[in-house]
């Protein structure tokens, strides 16, 4: 995966694409689970677009760069070319590289896409742009317990903290070893009735603490406040959870 294919990959995207595309790579999945038993994994594209294109593939930190030193996975094949309509097993190999053992750890899959089309097949001046669509990839250690997403649920825990007059600061702890991705967050005043504050998706680290808010949440000690909010499985499915808040001072 050199970063001279990707350029070279992205100069010829520049030249080929209208500006009115979009990515087209669609995986037959939203997340990879990769355990440490698992001698590969499987994922299915098809290219839905009405055009060619080319692909490049890699696991990265999440920076979309092809370069990324010390994967822990490779991808085969790396590049290749995909047809309208057509459909594409890639692989997904461990090459052994020590990860946490105790906790469950998260990389990229980037999927990244060009149209090969000609540039005189395109009416008026057209502006290419490459396309990079990313899938986490969940690498589990063989002495993880497994846990369903109900008790996942019931090892998270929300904290409000005051950090001013009428101020608070909202936080998620995750006491459990798996990553957990949360969406459509929303802290309700069950005093009010109104919403406190909302956010679209947040993944907590294993045995980590996220701070949720980045703007000030009025915050009255006196009322009741719950969290609303998405649980994501490992098929990416999704369950809906309510639980009150916890405050400190």
């Amino acid at each position: 995966m050199s970063g001279y294919l990707y350029a070279v990959l992205l100069w010829l995207g520049l030249s080929c694409m209208p500006t009115w595309l979009y990515a087209g790579i669609l995986a037959g999945t939203t997340r990879v689970i990769y355990t440490e038993k698992d001698t590969e994994k499987t994922v299915m594209l098809v290219n839905t677009n009405a055009y060619p294109v080319f692909t490049q593939v890699w696991v990265d930190d999440s920076s979309s760069n092809p370069d990324f030193e010390n994967p822990p996975f490779i991808v085969l094949p790396t590049v290749f070319h995909l047809l309208p309509k057509e459909i594409k097993a890639i692989r997904i190999l461990y090459n052994k590289m020590p990860l946490a053992t105790d906790r469950e750890s998260v990389y990229w899959l980037n999927l990244y896409e060009i149209p090969a089309v000609k540039k005189s097949s395109l009416a008026g001046n057209g502006l290419n742009v490459a396309m990079n669509t990313q899938l986490k990839v969940f690498f589990r250690p063989k002495q993880l317990k497994p846990m369903q997403i109900d008790e996942i649920n019931s090892n998270l825990r929300f904290e409000l903290t005051e950090n001013g007059a009428q101020s608070a600061q909202l936080d998620m702890y995750n006491t459990t070893a798996y990553h957990v991705t949360a969406i459509n967050l929303t802290l309700l005043n069950k005093t009010t009735g109104a919403i406190a504050y909302t956010l679209l998706n947040t993944m907590a680290s294993p045995f980590g603490q996220s701070v949720l808010n980045e703007n000030r949440i009025d915050f009255n000690p006196a009322q009741t406040y719950v969290m609303q909010y998405t649980l994501l499985d490992d098929q990416g499915n999704k369950h809906f959870f309510e639980k009150p808040l916890s405050s400190a001072k």
